[in-house]
């Protein structure tokens, strides 16, 4: 997907969906000041898809990005048959949160 249509869609994208990166890379901002960059294998989402409220940061295509969404209900099932994709998980929103708050102190 070119840029400018992922950079549209990342804006538009619904709460209730987890959003892997399978090509090209994006960057996660908040008020203007970018907060990490994601590659391939990267995901956003996840704090949206499970306590179902606003995103929290806005995401922006660099490149051409390709993107798997997978509907909240999907993403709880994989978990549930796979339970080391939700300590997976679990990991990145700790490292994320630890990486926040390392900057902010």
């Amino acid at each position: 997907m070119p840029a400018d249509h992922a950079e549209r869609y990342l804006r538009l994208a619904e709460s209730l969906v987890l959003t892997i990166i399978m090509t090209g890379e994006v960057l996660v901002t908040k008020a203007g000041v970018t907060l990490r960059k994601l590659n391939p294998r990267d995901f956003f989402g996840e704090m949206a898809l499970f306590d179902g409220g606003m995103r929290s940061a806005t995401v922006t295509a660099v490149d051409t990005v390709g993107l798997l969404r997978l509907s909240r209900d999907a993403v709880l099932q994989i978990m549930e048959e796979q339970p080391a994709i939700a300590i997976a998980i679990c990991q990145t929103l700790s490292r994320r949160l630890r990486d926040l708050l390392g900057e902010r102190s």
